[in-house]
């Protein structure tokens, strides 16, 4: 997408007809136009694009970066696109409430926000993929909660962990993410226009 004659942001996706796949691996945005719903836009552009070429398709969103439990200069990442994935009624290839099981939990440690981020934990486990780093959004809006929030002054526990896992609240920023069928409805939703592109969209994603 360009604006005055330059590039103000891009979204990269890969399709396979062989397989019928559609994954949405990278999302740039204009740092001065972040938070305005670009990222969102272009995504909606994208998969409604590829979409048009296939009879049928399965969604993804393609974030995984394995991390070591010893890499210490670790900042937040994926935070848009873990948001859009949201949105769109994706969900995490990992099973989350398992990872974040008290006995598989190593150790959890906060990460201060910087520029345009907000915070964020680095969660250590005793199984792949070793370290996770999650973000907390609010239920509602999905808007990423700043610093100021009190859930970031909680004690974290698996409990609690657990607990926001149920509500909502932790985007993996590490982690692919995929269209299940509980996430269907939420997904044509956002990309259809109207009912008749809605029965379209319904006939063509395939949730997995």
């Amino acid at each position: 997408m360009e604006l005055d004659g330059r590039v103000v942001g891009k979204c990269e996706l890969e399709r396979n007809a062989s397989e019928a796949t559609i994954v949405l691996w990278n999302i740039v945005v204009d740092k001065a136009l972040r938070h305005k719903g670009l990222g969102s836009l272009l995504t909606f552009i994208s998969f409604r694009e590829l979409l048009r070429l296939h009879t049928e398709a399965s969604l993804f969103i393609r974030m995984v970066r394995l991390i070591k439990p010893t890499e210490r200069n670790i900042k937040q990442q994926n935070v848009g696109i873990g948001v859009i994935a949201k949105k769109l009624g994706f969900s995490p290839e990992y099973n989350l409430p398992k990872l974040l099981l008290e006995k598989n939990v190593v150790e959890v440690n906060f990460l201060s926000p910087y520029e345009d981020m907000p915070p964020a934990y680095r969660i250590v486990l005793r199984s792949y993929p070793l370290v996770l780093i999650s973000f907390l959004v609010d239920p509602k809006t999905n808007h990423p909660l700043d610093e100021n929030n009190p859930f970031y002054k909680s004690v974290i526990t698996p409990d609690v962990a657990q607990i926001w896992l149920s509500n909502g609240m932790i985007i993996i920023g590490n982690g692919n993410y995929l269209l299940r069928r509980e996430g269907l409805t939420k997904a044509i939703n956002h990309l259809a226009r109207n009912e008749e592109e809605a029965a379209i969209f319904y006939h063509k994603i395939k949730p997995l």
